[in-house]
This record gives C-alpha cells, structure tokens and sequence, in this order.
C-alpha cells in the first residue's frame, strides 16, 4: 500500500498544497458522505471513499457524476432491510449495491481485499482511496496521472476487450477534465473500436456524454471521429438517449405492470405522473386515458377481485366511479389511478385539451414509449408555458391549473407569453369562482405553498380578496405510514405536548429553548410513538420544518422520508457545521438548496428577513446564508 503524505501532494498546475489546507478541503467536502455511509452500513471497521469523487476534489472540479463509491466489508441483506425504498440496484455479481438520496447517488462494493478488488476498475484517476481521516492512498498511480494530465487505463488491452463501452468513458473523462488520453489507452482503444458495433450496453455511457455541456460534447464527437471510432456508433442514439432513460424509469413504476396487465386497449399515462418523476416527486396520482368505456373498466376492476368504495376514498384493491361521467379510480400498488375515457387517439388533439406543459408528457404503457418527447425539456428545465393560449384565455381553469404549479415551484421559470396570459386571465378566475363559490376550494391549493407569495404578487389589489378566506400556512403536514401521527397544535394533546418537550430537552441537552420547540411560527407537529413513549418529532411551520428531534437515526430519518413522500415541498434550515444532523436529514429524502436566488426567495418569503440584511455565499462546498445583524453559524437550506 501506498499511503501520499498530505504535504507531498502536488495539484494540476504542479504546486504543493498545505498539508492542513489540502487535509480540510478534503473532509469537509466528504464528512457528510462518511456519516451518510455510516449509517447506511451500520458498520464501525474501516470504510473507504474511492473514485472520481476524491480525484475531483484533489483538481477542484466537477464532472457529470457527482456521486459517492465506497469500498469495505459490507452486508447488503442488512442495507436493503434497513433502506428498501432507497436501494436502486444491486448486483451481487460485481458486489455493488446502489442508494439514492434524494439527487445523490451512494455506491457500495463490498470486499475483503481492498486493492484487488480496485484493481477490476479501468481508470487510474478514479481509483484513488481516501480514509475517513483524510489520508489518499494511491494503488495505482493515480497521482501520477493527475500530474501528468492523462487518462490512463489499467491494462487497456484487457479491459476494453472485456468492456468496449470504456472507450467512451475514457474520452468522456478526457474531455470533462481537459486531459489527454494516455498513448497505450489511446492505442487499445482504436484498435478495439470495431467491438462497440456489437455493444448492448451502450446507453449509460451515451446519456452521460449528452448531459455534458455543448463544448464539452462536440470535443468528444471530434475526437470519436478524428480516431475512426464513431463509424461504429450510431449517433442518432445521442438524441434519442435522455428519452429512452426516462421510458426506461416509467416502465418502472408498479401501477404500470398491472395496468397492461388488465387492459389490453389503447391507453396513456397523461397528467403530473411524469413531471413528477422528473423531477423526483413522489407519485401520488396515476392519471390514465384510456380506449373503453367506463363501464367496461369497472367489469374488469370486479374481475379481479377490486372492491367498490362508497366514495373516492379508496384502499388498496377497491375501486370507485366519479360523479363526472367517463372516470373512475383505483388504489393500485398505493397509488391512486384515475381512468377517464379518451375522446380521441390523436395525440395533439389530446394535448390541445391539456392545460399546461408541465402534464402534457404523453407515456403509452404498452410500448413503453413517450409519445410526446419534445415537452421533456421544459419539463426539467421548469418552464411553463399553455398548451393552447387560446383556450387559457377562455377558461379559468387553465390559469388556476398555472398558477398552481407557480405556488409550488420557487425555481419555475415563466416566459413573458405565459404571464401575460395569467395577467389577462386573472379577473377571469375572479369572476369564476365569485360565481361558483362551490369550487373555492381549488383557491386553497394556491396557499400556503413554498411560492405561494409569487400568486399573490399577480393578483392586483382589487382581487387580493380571493385569497382572504384561506389560510395561508398549510394546517399540518401528510403522514401515511401509520408508526406516525401529524396534528394542528391545537389538537395537540397536553401528554403528548409534554412527551414532545421531554424528547426535545433529552436530545438538545443544554441547548434546549422550550420557546423554540414551540415558538409562535409552529403551527403543527408530527411524531413516532412506542410503548407510549415519543421517540420522533419535528415541528412545524407550514412546511417548514422549525425544529427536530429522535431517539435513534432510523428514527429520524423516517419521519423525514415520509414526509417527503407525501408532501410537495418539505424544507428546513441547519448549521453548516452539523454533519449528522445533514446526513440524517438527506437520508431523509432532503436535497441541499444550490441556488442563490430561490434561496433568498424563501427567506425573504416564508422567514420574514430582509434582503439587504442576509448574505449568501458558499462554504465547504455548500450554499450557505448568514443574518449580517446575528453572530450566528453559517446555514444551509435542505429542501424536498
């Protein structure tokens, strides 16, 4: 083993780096990951950080795989017990398992020799190995090869023989970090160009390149083609690839096998299913069009075996139909599928009865194809625009359906069109529900939410009245897994209220503020009780989580996941300092807020605080913000 002294390390532009200096960058970009894999684990032996994680953080950079690979003795039966819905692979024929959290990917491989099993990956650079405490360790001669510049294979010969999709992977590499290919690397690979044209597994590889930016991509396809080596690809798949990665995902989700599986007609999967998964939203609702009449779909629900419910509250395996002809719902696999009767199968057609762009990404189960490709990128790129103006100008409707995806979104983009339409329309929606007080209730969706106060704004003063009846904080939070309770404060009881400041004192110690557990912003709490005993909690300001607390970490991280699984938007502030209380929280289902601007908009919005007053800056890798008029820790922003 070959273990780099600190102070001997040299950076691209060949210059030392302070032993101190290069030490603290490297931990404070990865304690969290170490707690994150530490929890995971359940394991107290060594555990090591390996690949392009530490090689981008030795060049200060970044590459398309902002991921975490860890390497030691692990039990994966025990991870995929203690986190089902966070394993998203798991191959045991390569001793891999993978976890998402929330946007972050967590690799595992488990071994016993460290150093051989490093020694079956392919690229020197991504195999370096770093220790909790800092420490590189470079089996390969890694470090070389960053000072070098080069990307450089072990063995090339054998691994692109084995694999012909590194060759993509080692041009991908180059162009991301502006390094050459090393001459025996460069060689095997042209040499071995013509095994890509029997390839199968090329898609992974291919979505990579095409996620880069521009520049980045065309030197790739420069190079690829300067070799000979793209004769052997077919690059239409470039365009194609990030819709064929979706309809991979949707073919994954459980309502779609039992979908196809009772109905063999026509049908599509339209509405906010899509854009949800994108987004990477719980799916609550499973919006389907299909080719049969409603009745014939009920005769097939009782055929096997679903249930018909008084109403629209259904349970697993029961079934309901609508007071508005041609639909009908199940609870499939814990999702609530909506039938309605398609009044054509021209797909234009359909999108022109649609409201927004946002649920206009047409999925057709049984080819497992998306009908409607061109929407994806507005779609993740959250800019909304009306699937047809002129019908949002004639109905209400429409606009509300708008303005609701606005309240939600504090990083929507909406281009000057769509917002003259909502301005044009908004008396309109006045008068609709002025003269329907029977479907105010839609009103209720638009409060409360994360960028609720961008609605408001768009109303002017004379129609802010809308609003006046409704709340403006959400009452309380959603909770399905039946190990947790969500109430208003004032249906909080005195025992539990009590059990609540006893945990919160236990676990804050010395630091314990009874004001702020339940200060006057809270305005319902949620918790996990055992034995009568309270052992999770959060409080909460509408969907803001204010304070929290819990007995063990799979206690708090499942309070956490279930929030987010049954909420919009889930969020709350930490100290940059607290590494376990991140972990916890992002296991959680939490993502880190990157942007500046929807950062100040939710302080200014939903905290009360002046612009002028807070700073916002990056710490430790990370978007903090700080109050200049309160000696307080930097904070960061976790957001669902």
């Amino acid at each position: 083993m070959k273990a780099y002294e600190i102070e001997k390390y040299i950076d691209i532009d060949g210059q030392f780096v302070e032993t101190e200096g290069l030490r603290k960058h490297l931990l404070s970009h990865t304690e969290k990951a170490f707690e994150i894999a530490r929890r995971i684990t359940g394991r107290s032996g060594p555990i090591f950080l390996f690949g392009g994680t530490i090689r981008n953080l030795l060049l200060n950079t970044e590459t398309s795989q902002p991921d975490y690979d860890f390497v030691g003795d692990f039990d994966f039966d025990q991870i995929q017990r203690d986190f089902p819905d966070q394993v998203v692979g798991r191959w045991d024929s390569v001793s891999t398992m993978r976890l998402k959290l929330g946007r972050d990917i967590y690799d595992f491989t488990t071994a016993k020799d460290i150093e051989e099993k490093l020694a079956q990956n392919d690229i020197t650079t991504s195999n370096l190995c770093m220790s909790e405490d800092g420490t590189i360790i470079d089996y390969f001669g890694a470090i070389d090869s960053l000072r070098r510049r080069e990307i450089k294979m072990l063995d090339p010969e054998a691994k692109i023989q084995a694999d012909p999709v590194r060759i993509l992977r080692a041009f991908r590499f180059a162009a991301e970090l502006d390094f050459d290919i090393e001459d025996s690397t460069l060689s095997a690979a042209i040499k071995h160009a013509p095994l890509l044209a029997k390839a199968t597994n090329l898609n992974d590889d291919l979505c990579q390149i095409l996620s880069l930016e521009d520049e980045k991509r065309e030197k790739i396809l420069k190079s690829l083609n300067q070799y000979g080596i793209d004769r052997y690809l077919d690059l239409e798949l470039f365009e194609a690839i990030d819709v064929y990665t979706l309809e991979k995902e949707l073919s994954k989700i459980p309502q779609m096998e039992e979908i196809t599986r009772l109905f063999d007609a026509q049908l599509y999967l339209v509405g906010g299913a899509v854009r949800d998964y994108v987004w990477g939203k719980r799916i609550n609702d499973v919006d389907i069009k299909i080719n049969l009449p409603i009745s014939k779909v009920v005769e097939i629900l009782e055929k096997e075996g679903y249930q018909k419910s008084a109403d629209h509250h259904t349970t697993e395996h029961q079934y309901y139909v609508s007071k508005f002809a041609g639909v009908a719902g199940a609870m499939m696999k814990g999702a609530d599928v909506h039938f309605s009767e398609m009044n054509t199968s021209n797909i234009q057609t359909m999108i022109d009865y649609g409201d927004v762009n946002f649920s206009c990404c047409i999925y057709n189960p049984h080819t497992k194809r998306i009908e409607t490709p061109e929407v994806i990128r507005d779609i993740k790129e959250k800019r909304l625009t009306f699937c047809n103006a002129e019908n949002a100008l004639s109905d209400p409707l429409i606009i509300v359906s708008a303005l609701k995806q606005i309240s939600r979104l504090p990083d929507i983009y909406v281009p000057e069109e769509t917002r003259k339409i909502i301005e044009i329309g908004i008396p309109k929606v006045v008068e609709y529900f002025d003269n329907h007080p029977e479907h105010r209730y839609k009103i209720g969706s638009l409060c409360g939410n994360l960028n609720s106060e961008t609605v408001y704004a768009l109303f002017p003063k004379e129609h802010q009245r809308i609003f006046s009846e409704f709340n403006k904080k959400i009452p309380k939070l959603k909770v399905t897994s039946p190990r947790f309770t969500s109430q208003t404060i004032e249906e909080l009881s005195e025992e539990d209220r009590n059990g609540i400041i006893e945990l919160a004192r236990d676990r804050y110690a010395d630091k314990f503020d009874i004001d702020k557990v339940f200060s006057d912003e809270i305005n319902s709490v949620v918790f996990e009780k055992k034995d009568g005993q309270i052992i999770s909690l959060v409080t909460v300001d509408s969907e803001r989580v204010y304070t929290s607390a819990a007995k063990t970490g799979r206690n708090y991280t499942g309070i956490f996941a279930d929030l987010v699984k049954n909420n919009y938007n889930v969020w709350c502030s930490a100290y940059v300092n607290s590494t376990k209380v991140q972990a916890l929280i992002s296991l959680g289902g939490l993502k880190l807020e990157t942007n500046p601007e929807v950062m100040m908009k939710i302080l200014v919005n939903k905290c009360g605080k002046s612009p002028e007053n807070i700073e916002i800056y990056e710490e430790k890798g990370m978007l903090v913000f700080q109050d200049k008029n309160k000696k307080l820790y930097p904070q960061i922003i976790l957001r669902s």
